[in-house]
């Protein structure tokens, strides 16, 4: 038993191809490039940005994603960043486009929802928007 222990102890310190064990091609410039490419490509397969926007009197807050570079116009979601069981704020898109969003948002609860009555003022609230785009 002993010396099928330092057998093991002596063959950990060989090589891993001495061991049998695959051994990656080392990196050379071209599968370097050839990564970052395929990176590139991952990315821009499902871009997703988000941002706080701050919501003004009338409930409106517009953000401009031109700086993420979306390959086609995407689509938007809201969530609000503090959740208010009774009066939650619910958002709709006024305007989309490939380099910005415009939303504007209100408050309302379940009654107010069934008969058309909003309650509760927007102004200053914080929402978080996320796009998603995948070409």
């Amino acid at each position: 038993m002993r010396a099928a222990v330092i057998a093991l102890a002596a063959a950990s310190t060989m090589p891993a191809a001495a061991q049998g064990l695959y051994v990656p091609p080392a990196a050379n410039g071209a599968m370097q490039a050839q990564l970052s490419t395929m990176q590139a490509q991952l990315a821009q397969q499902a871009m997703v940005a988000q941002k706080d926007v701050v919501l003004d009197a009338a409930g409106n807050a517009t953000w401009d994603y031109s700086a993420v570079g979306f390959t086609k116009t995407p689509a938007v979601v809201h969530l609000a960043q503090a959740m208010d069981t009774s009066n939650p704020i619910t958002c709709n898109y006024t305007a989309r486009s490939q380099t910005s969003v415009s939303v504007h948002c209100w408050r309302t609860s379940l009654l107010g929802l069934l008969t058309n009555l909003y309650s509760g003022s927007v102004a200053g609230a914080t929402v978080t928007l996320v796009a998603r785009a995948v070409p």
